[in-house]
């Protein structure tokens, strides 16, 4: 429906327009990048292409005069997460399913997709650097470095054996996934993961990422203890009490099994593929 109605498509102006437009206008290219960060989400964990994947986009929002810019700054960093994280997806489908790309140069987009994502970071450090005191933690920003995170794994994680560097990159991003849960929960900020994009649901994914990892490199008490968080945010997330108000019990671990699965729908990569 998005793109039914246009959403996606960028208005061009010749004249000069007055603030009541210009605000008409950013109100319209907000929308249609909320519902890109959703479709991304999504695709992310079941294992699709994102939706708005092969058509042009409008710009990245920008901040509006006398508008709180705080807001404002978080949301346009959480686009520019998301158009990495779907670069990334497609950059996958690709790598495991050549016949969407004949003329394709592994190397080559795989070193793009990480100089993209390390000037992400860049810009994310910049405007909001990860506090560990409690008087100064936002949980918008943890949930943006958590999603920061996940995109690493994301990238990282099929490349691990074969890319110098990539092993010590997916392990750091599974570690502060891992650590910015605990400093959610210690805090007992986890009610504010109800007002982000998917909820206390997005967490346990992400969670599941960091799962994948330590059980590749065989890190013990991390993976011990990054089950223990998505088992204890499973049994709170709204997706649970749905299915369990529609079918028999279903437990925190049957509610991690289906998050890992998911996601490794996605991940699965084969370990003697090289770069060609």
């Amino acid at each position: 429906m998005c793109k039914d109605i246009g959403l996606s498509y960028e208005i061009k102006t010749t004249a000069t327009i007055d603030d009541v437009m210009m605000i008409e206008m950013e109100k319209r290219k907000r929308t249609f990048w909320a519902i890109y960060c959703y479709d991304v989400m999504m695709s992310a964990e079941n294992g699709n292409l994102p939706y708005f994947n092969t058509i042009s986009v409008p710009p990245i929002p920008h901040i509006l005069p006398d508008e709180e810019q705080e807001k404002m700054i978080h949301f346009i960093l959480l686009t520019k997460i998301m158009r990495n994280q779907s670069d990334i997806i497609n950059h996958l489908h690709v790598k495991y399913n050549k016949k969407l790309d004949i003329q394709w140069n592994e190397e080559k987009m795989f070193n793009q997709l990480a100089n993209e994502l390390h000037e992400t970071f860049k810009s994310l450090q910049l405007h909001n650097p990860m506090q560990q005191q409690t008087n100064h933690m936002c949980y918008t920003v943890c949930f943006l470095y958590l999603a920061f995170n996940f995109t690493a794994i994301l990238l990282y994680r099929p490349y691990h054996q074969v890319v110098n560097s990539s092993n010590q990159r997916m392990v750091e991003a599974a570690l502060n996934i891992k650590s910015i849960t605990e400093l959610i929960l210690a805090y007992d900020a986890f009610e504010d993961m109800y007002c982000s994009i998917r909820g206390i649901q997005q967490i346990v994914h992400y969670l599941s990422s960091a799962v994948t990892v330590f059980k590749l490199v065989d890190l013990q008490k991390e993976l011990k203890l990054t089950v223990e968080l998505a088992r204890k945010l499973a049994s709170i997330s709204p997706v649970t009490e749905v299915a369990n108000d529609k079918q028999p019990l279903l437990t925190a671990n049957d509610m991690l099994s289906i998050q890992q699965q998911s996601l490794l729908g996605l991940l699965l990569f084969d370990d003697n593929h090289t770069i060609q």
